[in-house]
């Protein structure tokens, strides 16, 4: 009884993660190499007994989109980043960054994140009026109604799935990667957008590793965190690295349904290895075929204006002298998560001197 728990479990975590698997695929990305980040992944959630699995996780997706401007990009913004974020967790410093800028400019530069979510979003709308509109509002309804981001997922994908089917065929679709199941080594490199890129990813890593992680160990009630961020960090570079030198997408630190489950590592790795499965068994380009890339418009704008930013933006500004945290929260939305936190941190290191 308690493994079928933990299973429907895994399966509705795995739900969540299929809407952003194609949009990775529209990105660029091999859904097939992406299965070997999965598969290690869960591994090392097995070795470190972590109670937070790693998915798709839209922000990340977001951004590596925005910095790389091609698919070659892309690939090397998540092998760089993957690599700075390895030597972080294994070297226990992602409490030191804490410590080092404050957990009010980390929550400013999430705040923003959730304002570069609520944008593509919009932009989704623009692109493909009847799906991302019908997707838009659908989530909003339904969060404004559920308070559940599962539900308003699902529900909004759904609807708009099936407007874009009767209704916006002859509407743009995005450029998907093309499927081979072999594996093609792609060789890391560095240009101006790969650096910025990459620190910026690397920036948004950290700071949902410590806000997404925590929140999923907290869903297991069991006291203190069972969470350990480092491992969590180093189990997400590890498997980023390998599987993006062969294209390979990004997968990250994610608020996971699992987290509530019976047995929640086991969930986790269930999940991981389920959507691992469906990945490496190409069964994404055919699910891509019912379910457009900007189906998942409603789901960003929601996440990012009603969940990411409200409660983060609060968190920031509530501290005394809450100037620095709200330049990071302008800036990152702005610019990008690296140079809001870096901003951020530097401004409020002035400022403590002065």
């Amino acid at each position: 009884m308690e493994f079928i728990q933990d299973l429907i479990a895994a399966l509705g975590a795995m739900l969540n993660g299929i809407p952003q698997a194609i949009m990775a695929m529209g990105l660029g990305f091999s859904t097939f190499a992406t299965s070997i980040g999965f598969f290690v992944g869960a591994i090392l959630t097995f070795v470190f007994k972590s109670a937070a699995p790693l998915s798709f996780q839209a922000e990340t997706l977001v951004l590596v989109g925005q910095q790389g401007e091609n698919a070659r990009e892309r690939y090397s913004i998540v092998f760089w980043s993957s690599l700075l974020l390895l030597i972080i967790g294994l070297t226990g410093a992602v409490e030191g960054i804490i410590q080092w800028v404050g957990q009010d400019i980390i929550d400013g530069m999430m705040a923003g994140v959730g304002i570069m979510l609520a944008k593509i979003g919009v932009d989704n709308v623009k692109a493909s009026t009847y799906t991302g509109g019908s997707s838009l509002i659908t989530a909003v309804i339904i969060y404004l109604f559920t308070q559940d981001l599962l539900w308003c997922l699902i529900g909004s994908v759904a609807i708009s799935s099936v407007v874009d089917y009767y209704f916006a065929k002859n509407q743009p679709v995005a450029e998907t990667s093309t499927e081979t199941k072999s594996f093609q080594f792609y060789k890391p490199f560095f240009n101006s957008n790969v650096v910025k890129g990459a620190l910026s990813v690397t920036s948004l890593s950290v700071a949902t590793s410590i806000s997404y992680g925590l929140i999923t160990g907290q869903m297991t009630g069991i006291e203190p965190n069972p969470v350990n961020v480092n491992h969590y960090a180093t189990t997400q570079g590890v498997s980023n690295a390998i599987s993006s030198l062969f294209g390979g997408a990004p997968i990250a630190s994610v608020i996971s349904a699992t987290g509530a489950s019976v047995q929640p590592v086991r969930a986790g790795i269930l999940m991981m290895v389920i959507l691992g499965a469906l990945l490496a068994a190409g069964m994404m380009p055919k699910i891509a075929k019912f379910i457009p890339s900007t189906s998942i418009a409603g789901f960003l704008f929601v996440l990012g204006m009603f969940v990411t930013f409200p409660s983060n933006a609060a968190n920031a500004l509530a501290v005394a002298n809450n100037f620095p945290a709200a330049m990071t929260l302008i800036i990152t939305a702005v610019i990008d998560p690296f140079t809001g936190l870096v901003s951020g941190g530097l401004l409020k290191l002035f400022m403590s001197i002065l």
